[in-house]
């Protein structure tokens, strides 16, 4: 996995806020340093995806379905929370459009996988 300043990817990302799409199963089986901070933007991202999870359950949606309802309906959450992380100096890139692309597959990546374990 590449490494940005000394992160692995995955880890940079969760950094920036994308850990917040992790529930807290999984983020409370993550090592105490890797957990994220906790942010109003973070917990206002976290409840989006959490809403289109539960939505998408409830409709027996597929998993296909989950990367792109999240990308498009928590779209202005995620830009906010890199905005913040951008601020405070957390994130590894300099600006939003920077982020947006490798965020969105992040968020989608992250909100597949607690899908899936909901399903379980």
């Amino acid at each position: 996995m590449k490494a940005v300043r000394g992160l692995t990817a995955s880890t940079a990302m969760m950094i920036i806020g994308l850990a917040a799409l992790v529930e807290a199963p999984a983020l409370a089986q993550q090592p105490m340093g890797m957990q994220a901070i906790d942010t109003p933007q973070r917990r206002a991202m976290q409840q989006c995806v959490s809403g289109v999870l539960s939505r998408l359950a409830r409709a027996n949606a597929g998993v296909e379905q989950v990367g792109p309802a999240v990308s498009q309906r928590c779209a202005r959450q995620l830009r906010t929370v890199l905005a913040a992380e951008i601020t405070a100096g957390r994130a590894p890139c300099s600006s939003v459009d920077a982020c947006l692309p490798m965020a969105q597959d992040q968020a989608a990546q992250q909100a597949v996988f607690s899908y899936q374990q909901r399903a379980r």
